[in-house]
């Protein structure tokens, strides 16, 4: 597969998982948050008898292969497949995949008898949830039914009841859930062949480190060669650069103007500086 088709696959592949909402949207949030969690745990339960489904290719090869293709190219070409991109989708669905085993180690922690008895454990499942709430909370609206749930799961752990109790697991196992839908939606819209394929702890680790050579190949300009790339319409960003990073002659300027220092020797372009060309 060529990598601008490899990109729109991708593309279209991200836009689906971080459009579920659109379905979740629909359903009556006015229930009481049990019946709510229960209801979206039950549809977004992707075990039921899947266990009986043959086993088909692993579809994480394709944005392996894609991670592959962009390391194989030229930093210009690398910052070209941005406007296809988006790096922010990108950052969502690998915070997705990384938390995705945590979320149900915890669910299944929060399944034993008397889990929220245990203090110091209930304050390490709180850290986790929070972590993930402030990842998700810059993200855009295909992760809003997860913020919300993972909202409930985080106050149900502040509590100390029996009934808060059942609620924190059902909020944990809908949280989980919700999760791997969105991964296995995304999968499924990459590879078709392999639609509605669990996404296991393993498969998870193994999409994150693809998304994160990506979000590489498209992030870092250390050192790049940028002369003759045409930087019109790109949106920059987040990239980092360094001093021996060459930028074509007209946009020198307004790539230091637009940038700050993260590291020494290391700078990065802020948030919403989308390329614009700039006269000389």
């Amino acid at each position: 597969m060529s990598l601008d088709r490899q990109l729109g696959a991708l593309l279209s592949a991200l836009d689906g998982v971080l459009d579920l909402d659109r379905g979740l949207a629909d359903a009556t949030l006015s229930r009481a948050h049990a019946d709510l969690v229960t209801h979206i745990g039950d549809s977004m339960d992707l075990d039921t008898g899947l266990a009986r489904v043959v086993p088909l290719p692993d579809p994480a090869g394709g944005l392996a292969a894609l991670a592959d293709e962009l390391a194989r190219s030229s930093p210009a070409e690398r910052l070209a497949a941005r406007v296809r991109l988006s790096v922010r989708r990108l950052i969502e669905a690998r915070t997705l995949a990384v938390h995705l085993p945590r979320v149900r180690s915890l669910a299944d922690w929060l399944g034993k008898p008397d889990a929220l008895a245990h203090a110091d454990v209930c304050a390490a499942a709180l850290l986790e949830v929070q972590g993930l709430l402030g990842e998700l909370d810059n993200g855009g609206s295909g992760t809003a039914a997860i913020r919300s749930i993972a909202r409930h799961l985080s106050h149900s752990l502040t509590q100390r009841s029996e009934h808060s109790a059942r609620n924190a697991e059902s909020y944990a196992r809908s949280l989980a859930a919700l999760c791997r839908s969105k991964l296995s939606f995304m999968l499924s819209q990459f590879e078709p062949n392999t639609s509605w394929r669990l996404v296991d702890n393993a498969l998870a680790a193994e999409m994150a480190d693809s998304i994160n050579r990506i979000l590489s190949a498209l992030t870092s300009m250390v050192g790049a060669d940028l002369t003759a790339a045409d930087l019109t319409g790109i949106p920059l960003d987040g990239v980092r650069w360094s001093p021996a990073t060459r930028w074509p002659h007209d946009w020198k300027d307004w790539v230091r103007d637009s940038s700050v220092q993260v590291s020494p020797e290391v700078f990065e372009i802020r948030a919403g500086s989308t390329g614009t060309r700039v006269s000389t």
